[in-house]
């Protein structure tokens, strides 16, 4: 009785294919999965800085430290009283070390930005120059946080990479709303870089838009 089986030739077909194959979806994988873990990182920072500010807020009785842009209204609201001891009790609250002034350099400018393909919220805000002279500072776990009045801006990794907008950095805002509560948004400003997603894409699970309305 003879035996059947693959010959040479066919076995190297089979491991072409399976190669090309491989070599077409593995990027997409990696990249899904790269961005899997940007996310995540989002998620854990906003959500130890909200539940710092809630804290705070409640507690202190810091209320006076928000953007807002009322119902009915033609014009934003900016309340700056407590912004200054806010800081002061989010370095406390979330044991914050002072950092190189510098650290602004690691991320691009809003020209830069738009130029490769990156959108923002309010191209009429100051990111540069808002970024440049925040106070920056380090959590325990490597992350940065950039404080300017009510802008918070945080990067999840550190000076680790890619340091790109929408991706391990974000802007946002203290706003106040209708329920009365401060909470840290990108309503009124933010920006990402081709390819990344405004905070408010990844906390509602969006994929990333060309959105550059403001509130």
């Amino acid at each position: 009785m003879s035996k059947s089986g693959y010959t040479l030739a066919e076995v190297l077909i089979t491991l072409g294919i399976i190669g090309v194959v491989a070599a077409i979806t593995l990027p997409a994988l990696i990249k899904n999965y790269q961005m899997k873990v940007y996310e995540n990182a989002f998620k854990k920072e906003y959500s130890t800085i909200q539940n710092a500010v809630n804290y705070i807020t409640t507690t202190e009785e810091l209320n006076e430290c928000f953007v807002a842009y009322p119902t009915g209204s033609s014009s934003y609201q900016i309340i700056t009283t407590d912004c200054s001891k806010i800081r002061e009790e989010l370095v406390n609250n979330l044991q914050l070390q002072k950092v190189d002034n510098n650290m602004y350099q690691l991320y691009a400018k809003l020209n830069e930005v738009l130029a490769n393909g990156g959108t923002t919220k309010n191209a009429a805000v100051t990111y540069d120059y808002g970024l440049q002279t925040s106070s920056k500072y380090m959590q325990k776990d490597g992350s940065f946080i950039f404080i300017s009045g009510y802008t918070i801006i945080f990067d999840t990794n550190g000076k680790k990479g890619p340091n790109k907008w929408g991706y391990d950095i974000f802007w946002m805002n203290l706003t106040k709303h209708d329920s009365g509560k401060i909470l840290l948004t990108d309503n009124l400003a933010s920006l990402k870089e081709k390819g990344g997603r405004y905070p408010k894409e990844i906390l509602r699970g969006e994929t990333n838009s060309k959105d550059n309305t403001k509130w």
